[in-house]
C-alpha cells in the first residue's frame, strides 16, 4: 500500500513490481503525476495482480477529453479478482475502456462527485465483464440523508457482493433522491434482480441540522421500484 505518496509513476518500486498480487494507491500527494496512461503502462507489467484499489483524487489529472484521447496502452489483468476505486469519475472513465479483467469477481466504485454522475464506460465495463455480472439476483440498497450505495449479489444470502456503487450527496436532496440516482446508473444490469432489501439510517448530521422532517418524494420511489 502506498499512502500519501509523491512517488513518480516511473519509480522502480512500480516498474519492478511484476510479482505483486495486491496493490493499493491511497492519498496521492499534490506533486504526484499519476496520469491514466502512465498507470496503465505500469499495470501492464503486473500480470499476477489479484487485488487492486485506488483511493485518491488524482491531483494533476486533466479530465479534458483531449487527454483521454491520448491513452494508447491497453492492459489485460488475467488474474485480477477485486478492483476498488474512489476518486474522480473522469479518471475512472479514462481507465476502464483500456482494461480487460476476465476473472474479476468484485468491483467497488465510489465517485467523488456530489451531483451529476455520467459513467458510460463504467456501465460498459460491468456489462462486458461476464464473470462479474453473469448472475446478479439480489440487491441491497443502503442510504442515509447524505449518501447511498447499492450492493449486487449473485444470489440471496451470498456473503460477498459482486458490485458496489456508492454516491455522496449534500444532505439537501430529497430522501429518495440518492437511492434513485445510484440505481439509475446501474439500471441496465438490474433486470435479473429478484430480491431487493432497503436499509435506511438517518445520519447524525441530518439530525443536528434539523433535516429529519424532509418528506420523501414519490417520484423518486417510483424510479427505485421500477428498476
Amino acid at each position: 500500500m502506498l499512502t500519501e505518496f509523491a512517488l513518480p509513476i516511473q519509480s522502480l518500486l512500480l516498474t519492478t513490481g511484476a510479482g505483486l498480487t495486491t496493490l493499493t494507491l491511497k492519498s496521492a500527494d499534490p506533486s504526484a503525476d499519476f496520469s491514466p496512461n502512465g498507470l496503465l503502462e505500469r499495470l501492464s507489467l503486473m500480470h499476477h495482480l489479484q487485488s487492486f484499489a485506488i483511493h485518491f483524487d488524482a491531483p494533476r489529472f486533466d479530465d479534458d477529453v483531449r487527454e483521454q484521447s491520448l491513452i494508447m496502452t491497453h492492459v489485460t489483468l488475467p488474474n485480477l479478482r477485486s478492483f476498488g476505486f474512489e476518486g474522480k469519475s473522469a479518471y475512472l472513465e479514462a481507465l476502464l475502456p483500456h482494461i480487460t479483467t476476465p476473472l474479476l469477481e468484485k468491483l467497488y466504485i465510489r465517485p467523488l462527485e456530489q451531483r451529476e454522475l455520467s459513467v458510460p464506460h463504467l456501465l460498459q465495463f460491468v456489462i462486458t465483464t461476464e464473470n462479474l455480472t453473469g448472475w446478479l439476483r439480489s440487491a441491497v440498497l443502503r442510504f442515509t440523508t447524505w449518501d447511498a450505495s447499492v450492493e449486487l449479489y449473485p444470489d440471496v444470502g451470498a456473503q460477498t457482493y459482486s458490485l458496489c456503487l456508492c454516491i455522496w450527496g449534500s444532505g439537501r436532496d430529497r430522501q429518495g433522491a440518492f437511492p434513485a440516482r445510484v440505481l439509475d446508473v446501474l439500471r441496465p444490469v438490474l433486470s435479473e434482480v429478484v430480491h431487493l432489501t432497503l436499509e435506511y439510517r438517518e445520519g447524525v448530521a441530518a439530525i443536528k441540522f434539523g433535516q429529519r422532517d424532509h418528506q420523501p418524494d414519490r417520484t423518486d420511489w417510483r424510479k427505485i421500484l421500477i428498476c
